[in-house]
């Protein structure tokens, strides 16, 4: 697959927010009919399979005569409505592809090379790894099940990046430096640094054009719950998930913070959001832009340790804002019981002391695996399967709550892995659709151009492990544990009382 870019065209461009044209303006109402959705289906998806329909002969059945109409009576009870139909859809096309991955600056075989003023070390080919496991495993099945369909994104402007970014930071990305000291400024240094060139500095901010309008993509097509009729609750985009960027700065590979620009829509169209970040790092970004916002609560698990980046994310925090810092070594299981109790709780306590959550945006980061080579062994040991058992949960408790559901990308540095993760992942969003479909997946990965990278398990999942650093005894006697942490016991059940009244941001986990 080829990593040049296309120039955009009109047809994949965002309209602006402000004054749009009718004919290009993005929907955020719903759409309530099955032939709307079949229109924006065949317009949108480039990269969904198409079978031609074959000319009628006299001999075909379309050719038949019609058979006269009978009278029926009509029937005494009237049928139930059809069960809701929980379709998904991922935006994946070849073109969105090249924009994501020409800043991959790594050889055929995945080795790194030394970066270059215009062609910067992100991701390297992970979604060129991913898009041939979607079209050569993932994605057939999915889509003869109803269960999935692929939408082809469009690019955002400059106007939506405005909705939190300041105009100065962003003149800064598309025409470089005015001054010595915007780049320090900026924090476009380092992992962030920005191309030195006009050429590098226009293909970059395609990509941010492309990643960002993804998500306001995905987020205009996703609609409310309703019975008996045909509805996008799911949508996934796994190039988005950069939770690092500031409105006026960058940071950890993380220059457009698509998370917000997405949660800023989903507070608008459908009301009080949660934002949940299981990357490895904390989504210091987001927690941010919404530190003050009672219709976003953001509820973060992650890495916390000294020297660990981004450093913050304690558990100490402020209504709205849930931290949950982990240590390293975490495992599947151990991962499992804190999320899974974690998310419910927090859940439960705003529909009972303050008011539901409406929708539901998730932000999936492989750098959690074990092994991950910019976390080091010191990270924490999940694998594919612990990472898609989270996704299964929250699309099946998303189904169970009626809320729609956003999935984001994140971290993730060993491609291979990375494009293992979120192709699981991608079957497990399918879980509100049909229960039981990601226990179905085959686990060999079949034969395809990408093939000898995932030797030599060749499996489609990485390897369970069993490090850890919270000890056999935690738990035995039921103490109550934060984040890995004995609570002290001389806090009263009172302090804990007016805590979970106020909706604090530390919780308990019983282990």
């Amino acid at each position: 697959m080829s990593t040049s870019v296309a120039p955009p065209s009109p047809h994949d461009t965002l309209p602006p927010p402000q004054n749009p044209s009718p004919s290009k303006k993005i929907k955020n109402t719903p759409q309530t009919n099955d032939d709307d959705e079949k229109k924006e289906e065949d317009s949108t998806s480039d990269s969904t399979p198409t079978t031609p329909t074959p000319t009628p002969t006299s001999d075909s059945l379309a050719n038949l005569p019609k058979p006269a109409p009978t009278t029926t009576i009509a029937p005494t009870i009237a049928p139930k409505p059809s069960p809701v139909l929980n379709r998904c859809i991922i935006m994946f096309s070849p073109n969105y592809v090249n924009s994501l991955t020409f800043l991959g600056n790594r050889r055929g075989d995945g080795s790194r090379t030394d970066p270059t003023p215009n062609r910067l070390t992100i991701h390297g080919d992970r979604d060129i790894l991913l898009a041939s496991l979607l079209n050569e495993y993932l994605l057939p099945p999915l889509q003869k099940m109803g269960l999935i369909v692929p939408v082809s994104p469009k690019m955002c402007n400059l106007n939506h990046m405005l909705k939190f970014h300041k105009k100065e930071y962003l003149d800064v990305l598309q025409n470089g430096p005015t001054n010595p000291s915007d780049l320090e400024d900026y924090n476009l240094v380092d992992d962030c640094a920005l191309p030195e060139t006009a050429e590098g500095r226009q293909q970059l901010f395609r990509y941010l054009q492309s990643m960002a309008g993804a998500s306001l993509h995905a987020v205009a097509m996703l609609q409310k719950f309703s019975s008996g009729v045909k509805k996008t609750t799911t949508a996934i985009n796994w190039g988005g998930g950069r939770h690092h960027a500031k409105a006026n700065s960058a940071g950890g590979f993380c220059y457009v913070n698509d998370a917000v620009l997405a949660l800023h829509g989903m507070r608008q169209k459908f009301g009080k959001t949660i934002y949940v970040d299981i990357d490895i790092h904390h989504c210091d970004g987001v927690e941010e832009a919404f530190e003050n916002d009672d219709k976003v609560v953001t509820l973060s698990f992650h890495k916390y340790d000294m020297g660990f980046f981004p450093g913050t994310g304690e558990s100490v925090g402020k209504k709205g804002k849930v931290n949950v810092p982990l240590p390293g070594g975490v495992t599947d299981d151990m991962f499992k019981l804190v999320f899974e109790s974690g998310l419910e709780r927090i859940i439960t306590a705003h529909a009972e002391h303050s008011s539901p959550f409406s929708a539901f945006c998730l932000a999936v980061g492989a750098d959690g695996l074990y092994g991950d080579p910019i976390v080091g062994l010191d990270g924490w040991s999940l694998s594919t399967r612990g990472l898609a058992e989270s996704v299964r949960f929250v699309s099946l408790l998303c189904k169970r709550l009626k809320m729609p559901l956003l999935i984001l990308g994140g971290g993730g540095y060993k491609d291979v892995n990375a494009a293992r993760t979120f192709g699981v992942c991608t079957v497990a969003a399918c879980e509100a659709g049909r229960e039981g479909v990601l226990s179905r997946l085959p686990d060999r990965i079949p034969d395809h151009e990408y093939f000898p990278r995932y030797g030599p398990s060749f499996s489609i999942h990485t390897d369970e492990t069993t490090k850890g650093d919270y000890g056999s005894e935690v738990g035995r006697r039921g103490r109550r544990v934060w984040a890995g942490v004995e609570v002290r016991h001389h806090e009263d059940e009172a302090q804990r009382g007016a805590k979970r009244r106020a909706g604090s941001s530390v919780f308990d986990v019983t282990m």
